[in-house]
Order: C-alpha cells, then structure tokens, then sequence
C-alpha cells in the first residue's frame, strides 16, 4: 500500500479574537492563513490543525471564522472546537478584563479546537468511521488534566472547581480524535493514527519586570510546582496514548500542543521515553533543531512593540508595514536562540524565546506495541513561521507519511 503524505500542524492561538488576524492591518499572517496553509507553499496535502487557546469572544468567533475558510478549501474540511473555560462560569473578571477590555462577565470562551481540510476525517477516537452508529457523532475525546488548586496541590481540573481567573489555575484539558486519511478516509486498510491537542500548564515566575513602554524578554523561571503539574499532566496524557491508543486500539500517535517547556526539559524527556515517542523539534539550548549545529554567539535583532507584542519581524520596516503604522514605538531585541547556519528561529515563543511548542509522534522503530499503521517524519518539510501574527507563540508544522504496518 502506498504511503500517505499529510501536514500536522499547532498553534497557541492566544488573542486571535482581538488580534491584526481580526481586523486592524493587513490579512496575512493570520490564524487562518496558517491552518490552510502551514507551510506557506501552497501544498495540497490533507492538514489536521492543533490549536490550543482559541478564543470566542462576540463579535469574533473564531471557530466560526475557521470553519468558513477551512469549508472553502478542499472537497473536505471541518473544525471541532472544545471550549475548557468560559467568563459566564467564571464571574471573576480581572483575566477577561485584560484581554477583552470586558467589564465584567461576558460570553467569552477559550477552548481547544482541531481543524482538518482535504482527504482526511476525524472522529472519536472509539469509533472507525463518521457513519458508525446512530444520530449526532461524538467528535473528540476530552481528555481532563490535573490542575494546582490553591492549597498548592494538584487535583482534577474541571470547569467548575479551582479556577481562581489566572492562568495558574486554568482547567487544563487534553482532546483526542481518531484522523482517517485517503481518499476517501475510513477506506478498508487506509491509514489511520490518534491525534492528540494539547496545553500543558506553566506556573513560572517573572524573574524581570519591564519598566513601563520597555520590550524586553520575558525570563521565567522553571518552578518545582511547575515541573509538578506538568509531570501529573503529561503522566495522564501518556497514558492515554499507552492504554488507549496503543493496546485498545493499535493506533500510533501524533500529540502537538503548547507543553510550557523545552524539548530538553526532564518531564518531556520522561514523557516521550514511556510513550515511545519522538519530537519533530528535538534540540537542546544550544544546538539547531534542523541543522544540529551549535548556536554562534552572534545575536539577531528581531523587532516588535510593547503594543503590538503578536508581531515579532526581522526589520523595523516590516512590522510597520504589518501594523499599518500609527504610534507604535518600535524596539529591538537581541535574540540569541537563532541559528546563523540556517537563519531559523530556535523558538517558539515571542518573549521567552523557548521553543515550548512542539509537535510529538510515536518512534516508528519502536518495538513494545504492535500498531497498524506507522508514521514517518518528513524531515525536509517542517519549520516554524516567523510569518504570523494572531498570537505571541510561533505556529510550527510538519509533514508526515503513514503507512501499514505488516507483520515484521
């Protein structure tokens, strides 16, 4: 059988309601532009999108807004969107406030959304196909994360309990969906894996506080109540990928998602060795994550403003053609987490310049589990992109092949 070539792609939409993607400057860079196109050319491979801090906030509807332009770009194409917090249950309104200029509770909410255009389909990981069984289709899998409540204790995070208006105390939630691919999907021995969308929790502390009107990075501490909840987390996700998706179901694995913390880190170390799993950007503090090169000493200037803080570009010029102008006050920032050899980013995020997005999959050499399908990288086309501007994280992608797996 032939191999199956598709795009996996995640983004931390955070502001997408209320960004340039959404009304002020020029339409490119948005949060559409990068699910239907991750990799900027103009590629017809099917794309399954992970977005994590989706916003709906009136008058901007961002799943809506998804949804008609992924609709209009291929025969097949679909968003499924999880709302984890809302302002309606949450009457502390100091997040809500600061985001939205909102005064008070309103009908906002942030949620995980997964998006699909072209031959492929997703459904609840427990079911083969869309047409499998009778009446409305469950869509996704919520998988629901441990959260730290106030006492300073991990417990089951749930819309109702401990969300204090902070995003230490966030309900934090997992989703899953069983992605068919071929044309058309579900076809008998077309490929088929579980994809898992993810935001894994952060509890830092600000080690610098900028002067009023002063870009700077954001320098946060790894915290032990950090490295706790993200451990609890990634333990529940990782065995969902071992007891579900492997021995139930013998499926591999794609999870992409917004984990707070580097690829070298020890809670994702740990993650991927007992989940069987690999990373699409494997680096360490100081070695490229294409070019495995060490990092030089030489900084690059990047630019953005305290007002506009989703635009991060390479020339003064260009933030200025992106933000239409006005009274931004451009600064620059020395960024040592760029790879001269290959003029990329080593980063995912805007201010703390870590690379803590990341896109993992099951090690197609593993042995432990008998899988029927098997997922190969394609190293050639993966990347970040500098290019976007609905949010202060950089949306990566990565293509992938799926294949059958026979007896071995």
């Amino acid at each position: 059988m032939a191999d199956h070539p598709f795009t996996v792609a995640s983004a931390n939409a955070a502001g997408a309601a209320r960004a340039i993607a959404f009304g002020r400057g020029p339409t490119t860079g948005t949060l559409a532009d990068f699910v239907l196109d991750p990799a900027g050319d103009e590629s017809a491979r099917p794309v399954v999108a992970a977005l994590q801090e989706v916003f709906v906030a009136e008058p901007d509807d961002t799943p809506a807004e998804l949804r008609r332009s992924v609709e209009k770009a291929g025969r097949r194409g679909e968003v499924d969107y999880h709302a984890s917090v809302t302002s309606c249950s949450y009457p502390l309104d100091r997040k809500w406030r600061g985001r939205w200029d909102k005064g008070g509770p309103a009908l906002i909410e942030q949620g995980m959304a997964t998006a699909v255009h072209g031959d492929i389909e997703i459904v609840d990981p427990y079911r083969v196909s869309p047409s499998e069984g009778a009446g409305t289709p469950f869509r996704r899998l919520v998988i629901d994360l441990p959260v730290l409540n106030v006492a300073g204790q991990t417990a089951t995070s749930s819309l109702w309990t401990y969300y204090q208006g902070d995003r230490n105390t966030e309900p934090r939630v997992a989703t899953a969906h069983r992605v068919g691919l071929g044309d058309p999907p579900w076809a008998p021995e077309a490929p088929q894996f579980i994809l898992v969308n993810a935001h894994v929790g952060t509890l830092s502390e600000e080690d610098h506080e900028p002067a009023k009107g002063e870009l700077a990075r954001t320098v946060r501490a790894r915290t032990a109540a950090g490295v706790l909840v993200r451990r609890a987390q990634l333990g529940v996700v990782a065995d969902f990928v071992r007891e579900v998706a492997y021995r139930d179901l013998g499926l591999p694995v794609v999870i992409a998602g917004d984990f707070n913390a580097t690829p070298d880190a020890a809670e994702i170390v740990e993650f991927m060795r007992s989940s069987s799993l690999k990373a699409v950007f494997e680096t360490g503090p100081s070695r490229c994550w294409r070019c495995r090169t060490a990092l030089g000493e030489r900084k690059e200037t990047l630019y953005s403003s305290v007002t506009e803080k989703a635009v991060l570009t390479r020339t003064e010029d260009q933030f200025l053609e992106i933000t239409g102008g006005g009274a931004h006050i451009v600064q620059g920032i020395g960024v040592a987490e760029w790879c001269t050899t290959c003029e990329l980013p080593q980063f995912t995020h805007k201010r703390n310049f870590g690379l803590i997005d990341n896109i993992f999959f099951t090690d197609p050499a593993q042995k432990a589990w008998k899988l029927a399908f098997r997922l190969t990288p394609d190293e050639s086309r993966r990347g970040l992109r500098l290019d976007s501007y609905f949010s202060d994280h950089l949306p990566i992608w990565s293509g992938f092949s799926a294949s059958a797996v026979f007896d071995e």
